[in-house]
Order: structure tokens, then C-alpha cells, then sequence
């Protein structure tokens, strides 16, 4: 015996009105939410390229942000250093001389003077090293 076009359309309309969406989980307002810092070492420093997801606090500046990742040395006036995910300080990028980095905040660069800039959750910091002076 087959069942009719109609009977199965009741069945799955009324399990699952036209239009509908499933509820998605509840976002508590204080809930703990990451930040996520991004470092890329491009072609010249491809072992410190990785992504951090650190605990997001209240009053988390920049600066703070990536130093939490304890690959990046970085204080509100400047960021010194970047290790390697191999945890060994002989894998440090320097930075000075031929070696700089680009800051980000959500994916736009922004001023090193922005170090003390306040996070907030589910921020994107991104760190790029890039070499200046070699061809």
C-alpha cells in the first residue's frame, strides 16, 4: 500500500512549519567568549605562523592579548619578540632592524600606538612579521 503525496506532506509540515528555524544555542551576555590572536611569519618565518585562542577578561588590552599567547613578548609601547610554536628562545623573531610587523584588530591594520587598545570578546588580533630591506 503507498501512501499519498499529501499524508507525507502533512506529517513533515507539521513536524517542521515552512519557514522555521531551529533554535541555536542561548548566548549568555557574560559568558566567556575567546579572543583570538592570529600570527603570521609568511615565507621567512613559517614556524611562528599559528592561531591562539586565549580567555577574553574584562579591561584586556592588545598588548596583553598577545603577550597572554607566550609567544609574543609585546608591551603597550611595542612589541619586542615573536618565539616559535617550538617553545625554544634560539626561534625568536626579533623585532628591529630588518624584521617589523603589521598590526590588526578584526582584519584592519592599525597603529602600533594601539597597543593599550581595549579587546573585547571574539576580537581578531593579527600580528604579521615581515622582513624590510632584503630582495
Amino acid at each position: 500500500m503507498t501512501s499519498s503525496p499529501a499524508a507525507e506532506t502533512a506529517t513533515i509540515s507539521a513536524a517542521a512549519p515552512v519557514g522555521s528555524v531551529p533554535p541555536g544555542p542561548t548566548i549568555t551576555p557574560n559568558a566567556p567568549a575567546p579572543v583570538t590572536v592570529r600570527i603570521e611569519g609568511g615565507e621567512s618565518f613559517p614556524y611562528v605562523t599559528e592561531d591562539y585562542q586565549i580567555p577574553f577578561y574584562e579591561g584586556m588590552n592588545i598588548a596583553q592579548a598577545l603577550d597572554y599567547t607566550g609567544v609574543v613578548q609585546a608591551t603597550t609601547s611595542g612589541v619586542q619578540a615573536v618565539g616559535g610554536v617550538r617553545n625554544d628562545t634560539t626561534d625568536d623573531v626579533r623585532i628591529g632592524g630588518g624584521v617589523q610587523y603589521v598590526l590588526r584588530l578584526n582584519g584592519r591594520q592599525i597603529p602600533h600606538s594601539l597597543l593599550s587598545f581595549p579587546v573585547h570578546r571574539r576580537d581578531v588580533i593579527g600580528i604579521e612579521l615581515i622582513v624590510i630591506g632584503q630582495s
